[in-house]
């Protein structure tokens, strides 16, 4: 009888040691790689649109330096900062990725696709870290309450993905 107690009280323990265990394990674990930027500020140029989405500088500016500041690893600052960053909207399209069931010539939903180059340049230096690297994002639009409202709902979506994408090139890995 008191080999089975035993026995019961040593399970017992095992969930708490296999807690203790897991908890030593990821002591030190980090989000993302430690690594040490060349750069502290950056400075974001006002976004030039060359392309013919709708407002479409305005939000992304917006999305980019907000991205940029919620990493924690560089500041937004003024033109005195360590880097510039010059994003120009080069390119958008509209592609038709659905049509209607009863007529073929009538599209129910769009392929947006929005196309930026982004240049991360040195201020001090004068150094280019990212040389007109072009960035692509797309998104999906459906027409059920008209194109024009449905491309005005989606650019946002569109411009929050391609936000992310210029912001992982300027923090990605050094």
């Amino acid at each position: 009888m008191q080999l089975r107690n035993n026995a019961m009280r040593l399970l017992a323990l095992v969930p708490a040691l296999l807690c203790l265990w897991l908890a030593a394990g990821c002591a030190n674990y980090q989000l993302g790689d430690n690594v040490e930027l060349p750069f502290k500020t950056v400075y974001v140029e006002p976004i030039v649109n060359k392309s013919f989405a709708p407002q479409a500088e305005v939000t992304l500016a917006n999305q980019l330096i907000a991205d940029l500041n919620k990493s924690g690893q560089v500041k937004i600052a003024d033109k005195g900062a360590d880097t510039t960053l010059k994003v120009v909207l080069i390119d958008y399209q509209k592609g038709v990725a659905a049509t209607q069931a009863n007529d073929t010539q009538v599209a129910r939903a769009f392929t947006l696709m929005l196309t930026a180059q982004v240049t991360l340049t040195n201020n001090k230096t004068g150094e280019v870290y990212i040389q007109k690297r072009e960035l692509m994002a797309t998104q999906q639009a459906f027409t059920n309450g008209g194109f024009i409202q449905s491309e005005y709902q989606a650019m946002p979506v569109l411009t929050r993905s391609l936000a992310e994408k210029i912001a992982n090139q300027v923090l990605g890995a050094w």
